[in-house]
């Protein structure tokens, strides 16, 4: 009797021990697998289909003088560096520059470019993960003729003071003044900057038809005709 109560006691402690193993390898494999997520270890292995096009909320716009490219980094994935690509058609880029990625927090990036094509200028990002592998983000873009385009005189029939309204972050660097005869009256006119809004004095000026020939901080320029009371 007491040999069969001591081969029971045996039995269930052989039954229960892989039981207990598993367990504990269950919950290793979780909290690796947790481990990764959390320290942003992952790597995409689609990274290398280049026609993907990755959102990466990139956005370009011309601010004084020069484009502005902007863009957050991705969030769980290894990156070893972003590549700015700029191109004038939408399908041919040459390189611009490179940031470095960051895993261990969100960065915002900013690159200005200085040489802009006087067309549509065209950006987009090829991101390199740690194994080499590459994508493209989605294609970002401003049309630099276009901006020329938002610069307008309100009223278009002036009194003693002209106002002229400008896309955002843009002012008018310097301005001269043309009659009908195409002969110039005003060389450098004084301009007053505002918000979105410039203005200039043609007090001065003879009741006729001018226009104003202006250049802007983004390198936008535009000729406006108006006509002096």
């Amino acid at each position: 009797m007491p040999s069969n109560k001591k081969y029971v006691l045996i039995m269930k402690t052989v039954t229960m021990k892989p039981r207990f193993y598993i367990t504990i390898l269950m919950m290793a494999a979780f909290v690796s697998t947790h481990a990764q997520l959390t320290t942003g270890m992952l790597t995409l292995p689609t990274l290398n289909n280049a026609h993907a096009g990755i959102e990466m909320n990139l956005k370009a716009t011309a601010s004084k003088n020069a484009g502005e490219v902007s863009w957050q980094s991705l969030k769980f994935i290894k990156i070893r560096r972003y590549e700015l690509e700029k191109g004038s058609d939408g399908i041919n880029f040459s390189y611009v520059t490179a940031k470095p990625g960051n895993i261990y927090a969100q960065d915002n990036y900013t690159v200005k470019d200085e040489y802009l094509f006087e067309g549509i200028n065209y950006y987009r990002l090829k991101i390199i993960d740690q194994k080499g592998n590459f994508n493209y983000s989605k294609i970002a873009s401003f049309d630099r003729k276009a901006i020329a385009t938002e610069i307008k005189i309100m009223p278009a029939i002036a009194d003693d003071e002209l106002y002229i309204w400008l896309p955002i972050n843009t002012q008018i660097s310097s301005a001269s003044i043309t009659d009908v005869m195409g002969r110039r009256v005003t060389e450098n006119a004084t301009v007053c900057n505002l918000s979105n809004l410039a203005s200039l004095h043609i007090t001065n000026l003879a009741a006729g038809m001018y226009q104003i020939n202006i250049l802007t901080t983004t390198g936008i320029t535009a000729n406006l005709k108006f006509a002096k009371k």
